[in-house]
């Protein structure tokens, strides 16, 4: 046999599967088809449960997965907001940039914020223990904490 002739063979087989493929999985996810099929035996199977499913669903978006605090954001839109006595009586922020990592876009590692015992890496955006870090550049960090800012800057 050529060799033309053995690749045309072989992308023959290969469009076939493809295509018996395809129709299989149109078949599999129309479960009315399954129904009208000329097969007896043939019944509708279920890969998964639809109730698992849901209760799996509902157990990760309640975990809020990429939130770095894993905790909600905070009150509701509809719920009243009513300041705390404790915001007043909070210590004053001991925060430190310990390095800067990259280049634009940057990182930062900053330590002292509370709740983390260590340095923590963060991004212009990101919103730790009531800590929003707005801005980073090469060698300063600017945070809002609350209604201030504060300004760190790298230590050389």
């Amino acid at each position: 046999m050529k060799p033309w002739m053995l690749e045309r063979v072989l992308w023959a087989i290969t469009l076939g599967a493809g295509a018996m493929t395809v129709g299989q999985v149109l078949l599999a996810s129309n479960p009315s088809s399954l129904d009208d099929s000329p097969l007896p035996t043939m019944s509708r199977v279920l890969m998964y449960d639809p109730g698992l499913l849901r209760d799996a669903a509902d157990s990760v978006a309640s975990s809020d997965p990429f939130r770095l605090d894993r905790h909600s954001s905070g009150p509701t839109v509809d719920s009243p907001v009513t300041p705390s006595p404790s915001a007043a009586t909070a210590p004053p922020l001991l925060l430190e940039l310990s390095g800067v990592i990259g280049g634009p876009p940057w990182r930062a590692i900053v330590s002292g914020i509370p709740g983390r015992e260590a340095g923590v890496v963060v991004r212009a955006g990101d919103t730790l223990g009531g800590i929003r870090v707005r801005t980073i550049k090469r060698d300063t960090v600017v945070i809002r904490a609350g209604d201030s800012t504060m300004t760190l800057i790298l230590k050389k």
